[in-house]
C-alpha cells in the first residue's frame, strides 16, 4: 500500500477501534468472505467499544458482535468494482460481519523501499522470492518508484515487466479484478507505486490448503497528493492482479464460478496502465526549457515553459 494512502487511512480509522473481519452477507459487489476492517467508532457506540476492550476470550467477541445492536463502518482495501474508488467505505450492522483475530491491514507490519526511477533493472530477477520472503514477516510490501519522468518512464515499464514475468511463472492462475477505467488523469504522475499482498486478505479464501499466490496492486499518482484526494478519482490510478498457484478461491470455490464483476485479462490490462502512465508523466526541465522574460517596471525573471501538458 502507498505511504501516502495508509497515512490518510491512519488519520480517518483509529486504531483501538479496529478489528479484523469478513463479511457473511454480500455487500455488493462483494461477496461473502470478503475481508474487511471493522470500525466501531461511530456516533453513540462508545461503551461498546469501552465493553468489547474488557473482553479477552474470542468467543465472547464473536458473540458481542453477533448480537444485533451495533453499529460499525466497514472498510474493503479492495475494491471488486472499477466504477468506484479502489476502497469502499461501507455503513453495516455488524451481525453481516465475522471477526478475525488478525491484526487490521493498516496497522500491521509492512516493509516499504523507494527505488530510483531513472536506474535501468533495479528489480533484481529474484524478485518472486523476495517478496515471498518479505511477506513471511510483513502484512504488505511495497516498492515505489520516485520522480517518474518521460525519460525514465520506460524504466519503470521494464521492472512492472520483470515483476510480473517473474509472478506469472510461478503462478499461472492470473486475472486483474479491479482497474482504472478512465483515460484522463487529474494529476501529473511522479510516483508508481507497487505493493503485495497475501490472497486471504484480499478475496474471500474459503480453501486455505490452495490460497498459495500473491496479490499484486500498482497505483500511479502525485507525491504531492495528500489526505482524501489520494483516493478520489483522477488523482491516483489504481490495477489490482491476482497470481495463484490453483484456480480453487480465484476462479472457482467448491466447483462454483466466481462471479467478479469486472474481471479481464492480464495482458489487456497492463498495456492501458502503461499508456496512462506515458501520457501524463512530467517531461524533464532543463536549461533549453527557461526563457528570460522582462515585464515592465520589475526585473527580469525566468519563466519555466509548462511541462504540465495543459493541466
Amino acid at each position: 500500500m502507498y505511504v501516502r494512502k495508509l497515512e490518510y487511512l491512519q488519520q480517518r480509522f483509529k486504531q483501538d477501534c479496529l478489528y479484523s473481519g469478513v463479511i457473511v452477507k454480500a455487500v455488493k459487489p462483494l461477496t461473502i468472505g470478503t475481508p474487511c476492517i471493522i470500525d466501531l467508532n461511530v456516533s453513540n457506540n462508545k461503551k461498546l467499544v469501552a465493553d468489547l476492550k474488557k473482553l479477552s476470550d474470542e468467543n465472547r467477541i464473536d458473540d458481542y458482535f453477533h448480537n444485533g445492536t451495533a453499529p460499525a463502518n466497514l472498510l474493503f482495501l479492495f475494491n471488486a468494482n472499477n466504477e468506484y474508488s479502489d476502497i469502499v467505505i461501507s455503513n453495516n450492522k455488524v451481525p453481516k460481519v465475522c471477526h478475525t483475530d488478525d491484526k487490521p491491514l493498516i496497522y500491521d507490519s509492512y516493509s516499504s523501499t523507494l527505488l530510483d526511477s531513472s536506474k535501468e533493472g533495479i528489480i533484481g530477477d529474484d524478485i518472486l522470492e523476495q517478496v515471498k520472503d518479505q511477506l513471511k514477516n510483513n502484512r504488505f510490501v511495497n516498492y515505489v518508484f520516485e520522480n517518474a519522468r518521460l525519460s525514465n518512464v520506460n524504466n519503470i515499464i521494464s521492472n512492472i515487466e520483470k515483476i510480473v514475468r517473474s509472478l506469472t511463472k510461478d503462478y499461472k492462475n492470473t486475472t486483474s479484478f479491479y482497474y482504472y477505467i478512465f483515460t484522463g488523469a487529474r494529476v501529473l504522475v511522479d510516483t508508481v507505486s507497487i505493493s503485495f499482498y497475501k490472497i486471504k486478505d484480499v478475496i474471500p479464501v474459503f480453501n486455505y490448503k490452495k490460497s498459495e499466490g500473491i496479490c499484486m496492486e500498482i497505483m500511479m499518482t502525485n507525491s504531492d497528493i495528500r489526505d482524501e484526494s489520494i483516493i478520489k478519482e483522477g488523482y491516483s490510478m489504481t490495477y489490482k492482479f491476482l497470481f495463484a498457484k490453483y484456480s480453487e478461491n480465484i476462479f472457482s470455490i467448491d466447483g462454483e464460478a466466481v462471479r467478479r464483476p469486472n474481471d479481464s485479462s492480464i495482458t489487456d490490462v497492463l498495456p492501458l496502465s502503461y499508456k496512462l502512465l506515458k501520457k501524463f508523466v512530467p517531461t524533464d526541465v532543463n536549461k533549453n526549457n527557461f526563457k528570460p522574460t522582462i515585464t515592465k517596471g520589475q526585473k527580469k525573471v525566468k519563466v519555466a515553459i509548462s511541462d504540465s501538458m495543459g493541466l
